[in-house]
This record gives C-alpha cells, structure tokens and sequence, in this order.
C-alpha cells in the first residue's frame, strides 16, 4: 500500500522496501521505513511493519524499531509506531504485537508511550531465530488498532 501519509508534523515515515513474505522461512511480508524528524529532514532511525499473523509473530512481533543514538530521548520511536499503526489498520490487521527484551528499558517505555498494553513475558522457543541469537525471554505488548 502507499506509505505518503504516514507523518504527524514532527516525524515522517519513508519506504525503504518492501519485502514479499518467504512461506519457506515462516516469514510474513513487511515494510522497512525510514524515519525522518521533519523540521530538520535529517533521518533519525527505522522501522519495520510485518503484515499478517503466524506463530513467530508472538516473539519477533510486528513492529521492529530503533533510533540513532544522537537522536534518542524525543520518543520518535513510540510516534513512528503510531504511523506504521495506521498502515497496519489498512491492512485490516486488529492489533499489533510489540515485543522487546526485559532489560531493554527504553524500548518498554516506548511501547506504553505508542500506546500498547503490556501482556505477558514469553520464553522464546529454541526452535525460533531469537533463541539463537541469545534472546530467552521477550515482553509482549498489545496496540489495539
């Protein structure tokens, strides 16, 4: 779908691509955004919609983001989650699940300041792509579209 709506006034969101779903891997489609703050057209991070539902999707979740570190603390993570909230809506998705690690206390703050609900801790399975890469556990949020 087009991606030219997603600003609020302080950020933008802009395509990097999109990447069809690999059934083989257990991969849904999703899009790569780049996020830009606006007022200076400088690029500050990105973000990741994965469209659809499988079992990966309880730990990876659907939405990946991250942000510069000269560029943290203005919260324009939870404002781009808003934005790709509104892509996922389009694609009749109810909900968005947002994962992180326990430790990652940043990112917790940023899932309650998009909106999202805190839902459970996970243990992740071995079997899943997290596991090896050192992630056990991950802490699911809830954003109701």
């Amino acid at each position: 779908l087009p991606v030219d709506d997603l600003h609020d006034g302080e950020i933008c969101l802009r395509i990097l691509e999109r990447v069809e779903a690999q059934i083989e891997k257990g991969y849904v489609p999703h899009y790569e955004l780049s996020i830009w703050e606006i007022a200076t057209l400088t690029p500050v991070g990105k973000i990741i919609l994965r469209v659809g539902e499988n079992e990966k999707l309880n730990y990876s979740g659907h939405v990946g983001y991250g942000v510069t570190p000269e560029h943290r603390g203005k919260h324009d993570a939870a404002k781009a989650c808003a934005l790709v909230a509104k892509l996922a809506a389009k694609h009749g998705m109810k909900k968005l699940t947002i994962t992180c690690a326990p430790e990652n206390m940043a990112s917790r703050k940023t899932c309650l300041l998009a909106g999202a609900r805190f839902v459970e801790k996970r243990r992740v399975p071995p079997d899943h792509g997290l596991y090896g890469q050192g992630v056990k556990e991950v802490l699911a949020y809830e954003l109701l579209l």
